[in-house]
C-alpha cells in the first residue's frame, strides 16, 4: 500500500493533488473472505474520487502482480 501510495504522489497528474504520504493504520478487522486494512491519504478539495479510484487500481494491480487474491 505504501509503494502504491508513492507512486501515486509521483504521477504526473494526480501527484499534484496529493497533500501527504499515504497513512497506514493497519489491519481494522478480519472477515471470513479476508481483512479490512484502512489507510488515509489526504488531498485536495474535489480531487478525493479521482485519487481514490487511481490508489483502488493499482492496489488491485500491486495485489495481482504479488499473487495476491482479491474478491
Amino acid at each position: 500500500m505504501r509503494g502504491v501510495g508513492d507512486a501515486l504522489r509521483k504521477d504526473e497528474q494526480l501527484g499534484k493533488a496529493i497533500l501527504e504520504d499515504v497513512q497506514i493504520f493497519g489491519v481494522e478487522r478480519w472477515e471470513l473472505w479476508g481483512f479490512v486494512v484502512r489507510c488515509r491519504i489526504k488531498v485536495l478539495p474535489n480531487e478525493r474520487d479521482s485519487v481514490r479510484r487511481e490508489f483502488f487500481r493499482r492496489l488491485a494491480a500491486a495485489f495481482e502482480a504479488k499473487g495476491v487474491k482479491t474478491p
